[in-house]
Parts: C-alpha cells; sequence; structure tokens
C-alpha cells in the first residue's frame, strides 16, 4: 500500500472516531448526565507527572490492587491499543494511577498536565485535571488523548461515563470534541 493511502486510512479512522466520541457527547447532553456533588467520593493525586507517588487523602477500591496502563497506537494502519499491568501502592487511587500513566505515554500532553482528583457517584467518573492540560490540541492529537483515557478507563466496570474537568470547571474543548458533559466508557 502506498504511503498517501496510509495516511488516507489513518485520517478516515481519526476521523470515524473523533465522529463516534461527538456523538457520544450529545448522547450524554442529551441524558442530562450530571454527578450530584453531594454523592460524590473524592479521590486525589499529587500535582506533579509521576503517577505512582502515593495521594494521602485517597479512597481507594478494596479490591484492586494492580490497574492496566493503555498505550493507544494511532501510527499503525490499523488502531491497537497495547496493556500493561501496574501494581498499586497502599492509598493510590485506582483511576488516577491508570489514567496519569497511561497518558504519559502520550506525546502531546505536557508535563504537569495530569487528574489531580477523581470523584465516583452513581457509575460516572469526574477527572479533574491541572491547568497545564486545558490548551487546544490538533484534531489526532486530541483523539490520542481522549481515547487513551477512555481505553483506561474500561478496566473498571463500574465507570459507565468520565466528566473531564480542569481546575472544577467543565472543559469546553481540547481542540473539536465537545467536553462539557461526560463521555460513555463502553466495556
Amino acid at each position: 500500500m502506498n504511503m498517501s493511502k496510509r495516511k488516507a486510512s489513518r485520517g478516515i479512522w481519526i476521523i470515524a472516531g473523533l465522529t463516534v466520541l461527538g456523538g457520544l457527547g450529545a448522547y450524554a447532553k442529551m441524558q442530562g448526565n450530571k454527578v450530584p456533588e453531594a454523592e460524590m467520593r473524592t479521590e486525589r493525586a499529587p500535582q506533579h507527572r509521576t503517577p505512582s507517588v502515593k495521594a494521602p487523602d485517597t479512597q481507594v477500591k478494596k479490591d484492586k490492587t494492580s490497574v492496566e496502563i493503555v498505550r493507544v497506537d494511532y501510527q499503525s494502519e490499523n488502531y491497537k491499543v497495547d496493556r500493561d499491568t501496574r501494581e498499586l501502592e497502599t492509598g493510590q487511587s485506582p483511576y488516577l494511577v491508570a489514567v496519569n500513566a497511561s497518558l504519559a505515554h502520550v506525546d502531546a500532553v505536557p508535563a504537569g498536565a495530569v487528574a489531580t482528583s477523581a470523584k465516583f457517584s452513581d457509575g460516572k467518573l469526574a477527572l479533574d485535571f491541572a491547568a497545564p492540560f486545558r490548551r487546544t490540541y490538533g484534531t489526532a492529537e486530541e483523539g490520542e488523548i481522549i481515547q487513551t483515557i477512555l481505553e483506561s478507563l474500561k478496566q473498571f466496570k463500574d465507570v459507565k461515563s468520565v466528566l473531564i474537568t480542569e481546575g472544577g470547571k467543565s472543559i469546553e474543548t481540547l481542540g473539536s470534541v465537545e467536553l462539557t458533559e461526560p463521555l460513555e466508557v463502553t466495556h
């Protein structure tokens, strides 16, 4: 297959993925998937990029001793996800370790752009990121970031949707996908 056909094929996969994500965002918006603040349990992570550091005020699921770290490969002709396992240390949030360690493999994510807290209630997970996360990315970068977050959360069967925020405020978009409403996590 020549190089232009590969690029076109890769572009089609990215556009299809972003179209699906946009549709999921619109569906979530229609469903009114809001996470009630009073019903949330909060998990906090350190403010730096090292996902293995313990967070003293973190609530951890008692049955989770390890998490999957994902690497989404957009360079290959076929969309591919590689998974590794990481053991959790006492007091670590499995949500934060999975997301931050997975995003550490995405070149477009700047240093310090980590999820700092995770609030879970009734199937909905709210991930709050540090300020460096909120910026405008290119279409391929945005797709890789969103897909990495969604893929890293698939291992948690109780998580049905995720809301991405920064500093406790909703993020409208990282480029072209609307993020003001929760995104569906498909298992």
